[in-house]
């Protein structure tokens, strides 16, 4: 992967740091987990028969308000290297909501 910093840096660690970042500030703060985001950004939630795509960085940021998210755990993570020196990561685990008594698996 090409970096413009001298050290390099693999896919694995920025998708390490990534995820650690972004399901810590979703946990402790989800009314700043938009600012992960661009105004071009897309979130899409699918659950069974029901879809919600929130696109830019308030829709996004209403949509995860509105999750009421509880409890996360990161079950696996998977970084790799993408085109133009980016990264994909791929992450797996459960989450509780709140007023649902069992958690429910993401991806």
């Amino acid at each position: 992967m090409t970096s413009p910093y001298p050290i390099p840096v693999t896919a694995t660690q920025v998708g390490t740091y990534f995820v650690g970042q972004y399901y810590q500030v979703l946990q402790q703060q989800p009314h700043l987990v938009h600012q992960f985001y661009s105004d071009s950004s897309t979130l899409v939630r699918v659950d069974g028969n029901n879809r919600d795509t929130a696109t830019g960085m308030l829709q996004i940021h209403a949509l995860v308000m509105s999750l009421n998210f509880t409890g996360i755990e990161i079950k696996t993570a998977y970084s790799l290297e993408s085109w133009n020196g980016g990264v994909l990561v791929m992450v797996s685990g459960t989450v509780q909501v709140k007023d649902f008594n069992s958690r429910r698996k993401f991806v």
